[in-house]
């Protein structure tokens, strides 16, 4: 097989299945993939999902690992995977039927190192009217990061490393292998301060290293967004993940003293919103304030609890996290 599909979850059943479906009806055989499912501690029926789409998809496995943190389901799947391009997506995507012949067409460039493509919504409910002021263009087409939504249009073309989003992640093994896998992500609340930036760093290393970056619209998926995601309160512990995962960046970089800090993309749409936002109606206004105000905080609440705990500053300036949880 040269492709494992990886797929971490936690107490999702109900969306694992729809995207268990989804690859149900890929147009490449099931010989020439594999499913792997890691359940990261759910206590709720995703464990009979799995073994109801296991008839129908034959070469998928499940593990259970409990331990908290979206890089222990996506390690577990990088040193189970028996396929050379690792396929990483949420539990909350449902692939396009080409989505896995596309990234296998992508991946025939031995030059190719990392593939992704669209994520376009799927709306739980009608969306607010302040939702299109959350896209960012470029030449390329639009992205947004507060919903890991990006539209490059229908053609191939090489991208930036950030505009491969976590959600449709797909890596040659060997590349994974040799950077030592990813950073901390995806923690639970109380462990939010725990977290790094995830897939960025591997993106990014890809970049540094000389090896192309595709998006391919064929290797394309949609990704939900709940109607309890398009409110202030979640894009403010959205952009608080963010501001920490800014932080745990540049403590990386440039040691503990940065953390507080204020790079990144997420800071640059900011900036940008805070040009506009005293125009806004008001019914727009918690909206904005909170994205500025969560990131903000979470850069240095981070670079507080770096300061005060030497545990925190340990773990962030570990070599890598293949075998360890904090």
């Amino acid at each position: 097989m040269k492709l494992s599909v990886i797929i971490p979850t936690r107490n999702r059943a109900a969306f694992l299945e729809k995207v268990l479906d989804s690859i149900t009806r890929q147009t490449i055989h099931p010989s020439r993939f594999e499913v792997i499912v890691v359940d990261n501690g759910s206590s709720d029926g995703t464990p009979k999902v799995f073994s109801r789409y296991s008839q129908v998809l034959p070469n998928s496995t499940y593990y259970f690992d409990d331990r908290p943190g979206l890089h222990v389901g996506r390690h577990i799947g990088f040193r189970k995977a028996k396929g050379e391009i690792l396929v990483y997506c949420d539990d909350d995507i449902e692939a396009f039927p080409g989505w896995l012949s596309g990234i296998e067409q992508s991946f025939a460039d031995d030059q190719v190192g990392l593939v992704g493509g669209k994520a376009l919504p799927k709306f739980e409910a009608e969306p607010p009217d302040w939702f299109d002021r959350l896209w960012e263009k470029t030449p390329q087409g639009r992205y947004s990061e507060y919903f890991s939504l990006l539209d490059f249009g229908d053609s191939i073309c090489e991208v930036e490393p950030y505009f491969v989003f976590g959600c449709n992640f797909s890596i040659r093994k060997n590349i994974l292998e040799d950077l030592k896998g990813f950073h901390p992500d995806g923690m639970p609340g109380e462990l939010v301060l725990w977290r790094g930036d995830g897939e960025s760093a591997v993106a990014k290393a890809i970049q540094e290293r000389g090896y192309k970056i595709v998006y391919n619209p064929d290797a394309s998926v949609f990704h939900a967004v709940t109607k309890n995601r398009m409110t202030a309160g979640h894009l403010y512990s959205r952009t608080f993940a963010a501001g920490v995962s800014g932080s745990y960046a540049e403590i990386r970089r440039n040691g503990p003293k940065q953390g507080s800090g204020f790079t990144g993309s997420i800071e640059h749409t900011v900036r940008t919103f805070l040009a506009y936002i005293s125009c806004l109606p008001s019914k727009h206004f918690d909206v904005m304030y909170a994205i500025k105000k969560g990131y903000i905080d979470g850069r240095h609440h981070h670079a507080a609890a770096v300061r005060k705990d030497p545990r925190l500053l340990s773990w962030i300036t570990k070599n890598h996290y293949l075998e360890e949880n904090p």
